[in-house]
């Protein structure tokens, strides 16, 4: 039997407005299971994370995705992070993920990803 309530996953979905409104790609992120995932969770208070967890991140993505050319090409990519420390960058067209991506960091990614052109 699964206990719903110990589990949570985290996707992104696109929406092409061209032509045809409809829906585009679905891309999973992260799932996080019962070590991990957060107990009780309500999205108004802090979220309580179970005791026995060793890095006290369920699979949330709590920011909002940044759109930049991340690679330089032109063409436009989709960056998120999650609260299992994984940030993704996927081509914005196709939601691929990009080469050397998803990287993950030791600390959860619990805001929106801030982008800056630093090479001119």
């Amino acid at each position: 039997e699964m206990d719903r309530g110990m589990h949570v996953a985290s996707a992104l979905v696109s929406f092409n407005f061209d032509g045809t409104p409809r829906f585009g790609r679905e891309e999973h992120l992260d799932l996080s299971g019962d070590s991990t995932a957060p107990h009780n969770v309500t999205m108004m208070s802090e979220i309580p994370m179970m005791q026995d967890s060793v890095n006290k991140m369920g699979a949330f993505a709590m920011g909002t995705p940044t759109v930049a050319d991340i690679d330089g090409n032109g063409d436009e990519d989709v960056i998120i992070g999650t609260s299992m420390g994984m940030i993704y960058c996927m081509h914005a067209r196709h939601m691929y993920n990009s080469d050397g991506w998803p990287v993950q960091l030791k600390h959860p990614v619990e805001s929106r990803i801030l982008v800056e052109d630093v090479l001119g």
